[in-house]
């Protein structure tokens, strides 16, 4: 009597169990499949069309849920495309369509890329050797501040920040406050050198001329090669 009450016990439990798993795996699997079906796809850069990109850019499930190399890659990809002033003018146009919500969002794709940049460096700087590290920081900032002329672009039929609200990360202290506001305890502790570093090259570079001059030379040198490589 025990015996059969145990097994019909082991029965019903295993028959449990495996409604749990079912429910769980199917479950999971149809959480993908609607993931996958309102997630748009990431646009061919060669052949898609402003409005195409400037929703993906838009979307909540878009851009900024690409992984963190292939959201370089295809911000890279997209900047170079959209270098051309006639299309910069025609995505930023039909950035200006945007719904409120949109808007928002692509500014968090903006957010996410400044981070991607920021981190990157950080990474870079960690690496490098500390009789290195001035001029690395140096290097950064010359990517930064080319990263936000970038954005900028030439004017504003030609800004692709436009819309997007006050707060945008436009300087490196602003990028290092905004990066700060939005990092674990961990990480910040981790960064913290970084950030240091930086700040104490701003502070230099506000308060001597001879420094701004030699910042100045070094940044035109590091665009001529940065042309030189494109050519």
């Amino acid at each position: 009597m025990v015996f059969r009450l145990l097994t019909e016990y082991r029965r019903q439990t295993v028959i449990a169990l495996s409604c749990v798993v079912a429910t769980v795996v199917i479950g999971g699997g149809a959480y993908v499949l609607y993931d996958l079906l309102i997630s748009p796809p990431v646009p061919d850069l060669t052949v898609a069309e402003a409005p195409e990109v400037a929703a993906f850019m838009a979307h909540a499930r878009g851009f900024v849920r690409l992984p963190a190399a292939e959201r370089r890659r295809f911000f890279g990809d997209m900047m170079e495309r959209y270098r051309d002033p006639s299309r910069r003018r025609e995505l930023v146009a039909h950035l200006d369509t945007l719904s409120t919500q949109e808007r928002l969002q692509l500014r968090e794709a903006v957010f996410v890329v400044v981070q991607d940049e920021f981190f990157g460096d950080l990474e870079r700087f960690r690496q490098t050797p500390e009789s290195r590290r001035d001029e690395f920081v140096d290097e950064s900032l010359v990517r930064l501040l080319g990263f936000v002329v970038e954005l900028k672009g030439a004017g504003r039929d030609t800004d692709l920040t436009r819309g997007m609200g006050q707060g945008l990360p436009m300087t490196p202290n602003d990028i290092n406050t905004f990066v700060a506001g939005r990092t674990s305890a961990g990480d910040l502790a981790r960064a913290q050198p970084f950030v240091e570093a930086i700040e104490r090259r701003i502070e230099e570079l506000s308060r001597s001329s001879r420094a701004r001059a030699e910042f100045e030379r070094t940044m035109r040198q590091l665009q001529a090669q940065e042309v030189e490589q494109e050519g």
